[in-house]
Parts: structure tokens; C-alpha cells; sequence
């Protein structure tokens, strides 16, 4: 399947997370409802339990930390001790978008049934993706975790 002239498995049978097994860096496209790829970005894979529930916790704003990041096998997140609103989308196993906040303060809890996946990064304005969308792989950094 293509979208937006590029090869990649949006609404395939492969699960988003299948093909992060061992990376700890990857780029995703973002894909609207009529599989048009509308914008992509490069993200921290985070697997293991302890970096899930860390997650952006401890990151500056502007700091070298404060960087997107997918949070594998995830249906909930939590901002207490944040010091920044977050954006926040959470996807099922093929990466489609079920729910998502914009500008989540710190305190909260927010979670989507039948989410398996979570994307989030520092609050900006520019775009997110929204329910209907969807996270596809696009590629994968070149050094596998350890």
C-alpha cells in the first residue's frame, strides 16, 4: 500500500508496534482518514516498563530530553510531576488514532480504550494527530537496542 507516494502499511495487517521490537529510535508518518500522509516525526521508542512510566518525566521544555516519543504497549498516561503541558495521542495496534489532547497540564490522567500505543511530546502548536488519523512506521534508526 502507498500513501501520499510512499510505500508503508497504513490499515495492513503488521501492528505499529511489531516493527519496534528492538529500536530505540524511529520515524513515523502521520496519516489522515483517506491515507494521505500529511506530515511525519522522529521519535524515542520507549518499550521496557520503567521508561513507559517515565516517559517525559524530568525533561526540560526546550531541554535535549524534551523530544517525541512512542510508548509501546501503553493505554494510559499521567503528567503529575510534568513541568510543561504535553500533547498527547493514543493509538490502537495498527496505529490508528483514538483519542488525543492538545496542551495537557500538569496532574492529569488520561487513557483511551483499546489503545496498545501512545505518542507525546512537549505541547506545540504545530500539527498533531487527532482520532481517525493514523501512526504508521516509516523507518527505523540504524542501530538496534541492546
Amino acid at each position: 500500500m502507498r500513501c501520499g507516494g510512499n510505500p508503508c502499511e497504513c490499515r495492513g495487517s503488521r501492528g505499529l508496534g511489531e516493527g519496534l521490537a528492538r529500536v530505540r529510535q524511529a520515524r513515523l508518518a502521520l496519516v489522515d482518514g483517506v491515507r494521505r500522509e500529511w506530515g511525519s516525526v522522529s521519535v524515542r521508542v520507549l518499550r521496557r516498563w520503567w521508561e513507559r512510566s517515565r516517559g517525559l518525566l524530568g525533561t526540560w521544555r526546550h531541554g535535549a530530553g524534551a523530544v517525541p516519543v512512542l510508548l509501546l504497549g501503553c493505554s494510559s498516561v499521567h503528567t503529575f510531576g510534568m513541568r510543561y503541558a504535553i500533547d498527547v495521542s493514543m493509538a490502537d495496534e495498527a496505529g490508528r488514532v483514538l483519542a488525543s489532547w492538545r496542551a495537557l497540564p500538569p496532574g492529569r490522567v488520561v487513557w483511551a480504550r483499546g489503545a496498545r500505543h501512545v505518542l507525546e511530546r512537549p505541547s506545540s502548536a504545530g500539527p498533531w494527530p487527532g482520532p481517525g488519523d493514523q501512526i504508521v512506521l516509516r523507518d527505523v534508526a540504524a542501530s538496534p537496542d541492546m
